[in-house]
């Protein structure tokens, strides 16, 4: 949704009758009701366009880590774009709720190791024992983990051939995604009807923790 005739296409009752501006000022509305205000505009501003060249290239480098990773037998795929910064415990907390998880016998697809909290749902505990929450709308992809049984979930889903911004793909999977033209995507549906269990570790809910940093927020 990046024009007044997508959100006639998409919410055609709702708009119908309204003027461009006051569909607009609706759409912003409905975002702000779901998402904390500064998340619900900031994704107005980066999200309702077409998706960029960047975003295509982006979301296949990480559908492909994937696919190998798959290829390589691997169990649990720990994804680090190049402007995160880890730090030297985040490996070590993680694999250390992904053998707790294990022997709870729990599974899960997703961990979020940093994210941006989105909406205004309370996080719950996972499962007693454990750390991790389960997690609401989040966003931010720069650090993350993903179950095997996750990779064959989305490498299965078709997104390959529907490709879009990856951290808006992962949210649709498990959450409420405000724009109803994501969650009628095929490879949205598809992973979604099968259940996806996403995760994420606590006191990360605007983005940077313990665990992990941003370069272009730590510069």
């Amino acid at each position: 949704i990046c024009e007044t005739a997508d959100l006639r296409r998409v919410f055609p009752t709702t708009v119908a009758g309204l003027s461009d501006l006051q569909a607009w000022t609706w759409y912003r509305k409905m975002f702000r009701s779901l998402w904390k205000k500064q998340e619900a505009e900031d994704y107005i501003d980066g999200f309702a366009r077409q998706t960029t060249l960047g975003e295509i290239g982006r979301s296949l480098s990480h559908l492909k880590v994937m696919e190998q990773a798959m290829i390589d037998n691997i169990d649990v795929q720990i994804i680090f774009e190049d402007d995160a910064r880890p730090s030297e415990k985040a490996i070590q907390a993680l694999m250390e709720e992904v053998d707790l998880l294990k022997k709870l016998d729990r599974s899960w697809d997703l961990i979020y190791i940093r994210s941006d909290k989105y909406d205004l749902c309370e996080e719950p505990l996972f499962v007693e024992g454990s750390s991790l929450l389960l997690a609401s709308h989040r966003k931010a992809t720069d650090a993350y983990a993903l179950s095997r049984e996750g990779m064959e979930k989305i490498s299965a889903s078709g997104f390959g051939d529907c490709l879009f911004a990856i951290e808006d793909f992962l949210p649709a999977l498990y959450s409420q995604h405000p724009r109803v033209d994501v969650e009628a995507l095929h490879c949205v549906e598809k992973v979604r009807a099968q259940g996806f269990v996403a995760l994420c570790f606590p006191n990360a809910e605007d983005g940077d923790n313990e665990l992990c940093g941003n370069l272009s927020l730590l510069s």
